[in-house]
């Protein structure tokens, strides 16, 4: 019974998130994780420590999330399982960025990348190359960014999975805002916030952006980017911008 109410509590977290009732999110959250507390549930409580993080970015509570990423960090060290590590590196590297702090981003995605690379793992090494185009356009070197993109997009291709398609769409959402492509950055954005993704931080990040332009552009501009991105395929949609990067 309890394990049947843990599991319903991580299927409304990410509902509620996707919805953007923050408050009710984080009650699921926070009610799972003393679940996981009592019964030393390590992993389920690095997921719920990930989506609290996710709640904390998507409405610019930096400092919740920084926290959230260093207990899942003082997780993964004691559990030693590398792919546990590479996610929280990568997830602090995004959090300097949040916090305005791009230069202490570059060690904790430079580590990720070398653990992707140990394993060999597609999808974490589409979400480190993500990383590092990430902190080049937080920095203004918009050429390194597009090479790190190239190359990120290129694996989502072959990667039968959505996570790594979704990943790389957001981090060039991102670079399309940088380059004032606002409504096309909304189409991207809108593609990838499924409510499937509702649980991770790269969620919440996608989420604060798509926030964020809401309250640049008009609403009818908003409105129609959205319905075309949530009419776009992820598959063609990373051979285009791949295309497009190629320019």
């Amino acid at each position: 019974m309890r394990m049947a109410w843990y599991a319903l509590l991580t299927c409304w977290r990410g509902l509620a998130l996707h919805r953007r009732s923050f408050e009710e999110a984080e009650q699921h959250v926070r009610a799972a994780l003393t679940f996981a507390g009592h019964t030393e549930h390590y992993l389920g409580r690095w997921y719920m420590l990930e989506t609290l993080a996710a709640i904390a970015c998507a409405r610019g509570d930096d400092g919740l999330a920084h926290q959230c990423v260093l207990e899942r960090i003082a997780i993964a060290e004691q559990v030693r399982w590398p792919l546990m590590m590479a996610t929280a590196q990568r997830d602090l590297g995004a959090v300097m960025i949040a916090r305005g702090k791009p230069e202490e981003a570059h060690c904790p995605f430079q580590r990720s990348l070398e653990i992707a690379q140990e394993v060999g793992h597609s999808l974490w090494l589409t979400c480190a190359q993500c990383s590092l185009g990430d902190v080049a356009v937080a920095e203004g070197d918009v050429r390194e960014a597009k090479e790190h993109y190239r190359r990120a997009l290129a694996l989502a291709a072959d990667d039968a999975s959505p996570l790594p398609a979704r990943r790389a769409i957001r981090s060039v959402a991102a670079l399309r805002v940088r380059e004032g492509a606002l409504a096309r950055a909304v189409s991207l954005l809108a593609l990838v916030l499924d409510a499937t993704w509702a649980w991770s931080f790269d969620y919440g990040i996608a989420l604060r952006l798509m926030i964020e332009l809401e309250g640049q552009l008009p609403p009818s501009v908003c409105a129609s980017a959205k319905a075309r991105g949530q009419s776009m395929s992820l598959h063609a949609t990373v051979v285009k911008l791949l295309e497009e990067l190629q320019e």
